[in-house]
């Protein structure tokens, strides 16, 4: 019946039943699937520059890319 209830798998249900039974609520609250890596993560002044591009021009990734290589220098 939770299932119906809450529209979700058998699986997802006993999953959510093994982590509340093992952590009880905080168990349930969402999680990152895996940790930052901070090796792929590109500098914070390209990831601002990115930011800005997409936010004032709503430029797409490749368009944005172009731009970083022409104007900056940056691939």
């Amino acid at each position: 019946m939770t299932c119906r209830h809450w529209g979700i798998s058998r699986d997802t249900f006993y999953r959510w039943k093994k982590d509340y039974a093992a952590k009880g609520e905080v168990g349930l609250i969402n999680s990152k699937p895996c940790p930052e890596n901070s090796a792929v993560r590109v500098d914070p002044i390209i990831e601002e520059r990115i930011l800005y591009l997409r936010k004032n021009y709503h430029l797409e990734q490749t368009k944005i890319s172009w731009y970083l290589a022409r104007y900056h220098g940056l691939n």
